[in-house]
């Protein structure tokens, strides 16, 4: 089989209890070609844009916190640090450590790429899914609220694909 035979029997794919479709069971069969492995290039330089883009938005949500707070809508009392120290933990902190995983993943390559990149694409499900769940059942979001669901969505195709083109020998 070839190096996206994991495919089949990949853990996003059994943690959601489904199979995937006929289509990507044969391509996962058959030998690897120069076509996959220029796919795999290009989901690897995707992934390294996204990565960089999650570094960027860390570093702002860590020296910007008040501001990265008022975009998103969130109010932060202006002399409280517990509310700032927070903002810069979650839209600071964890984009800085999920781009540093996703950059990492890329020059690793080999057995630990994939699971890396596995573990950042489910946290940008969960963030998706988490997204429509309390658009649906409470307020509507604005334009922003639906850009950042498509941000989140688009990360996490591109890494849960990356995970299985980057245990390749690419």
């Amino acid at each position: 089989a070839g190096p996206f035979a994991e495919w089949v029997a990949h853990p996003f794919a059994l943690m959601a209890g489904v199979q995937l479709p006929t289509a990507l069971a044969r391509l996962a069969s058959e030998p690897y070609s120069r076509g996959r492995a220029v796919q795999a290039m290009n989901l690897k330089h995707a992934v390294r844009v996204l990565g960089v883009v999650l570094l960027a938005s860390g570093v702002l949500g860590l020296i910007m916190p008040v501001a990265i707070a008022d975009f998103a809508g969130l109010l932060v009392e202006p002399n409280t640090a517990n509310g700032r120290v927070e903002i810069g933990a979650l839209y600071g902190g964890v984009p800085l450590a999920l781009g540093a995983i996703a950059l990492y993943s890329t020059v690793s390559f080999g057995a630990s790429a994939g699971p890396m990149l596995t573990t950042v694409g489910l946290v940008f499900v969960g963030a998706a899914a988490g997204r429509l769940i309390v658009a649906f059942t409470g307020d509507m979001p604005t334009l922003a609220g639906w850009m950042m669901f498509a941000f989140d969505a688009v990360c996490a195709v591109v890494f849960l694909l990356g995970s299985t083109a980057l245990d390749s020998d690419v």
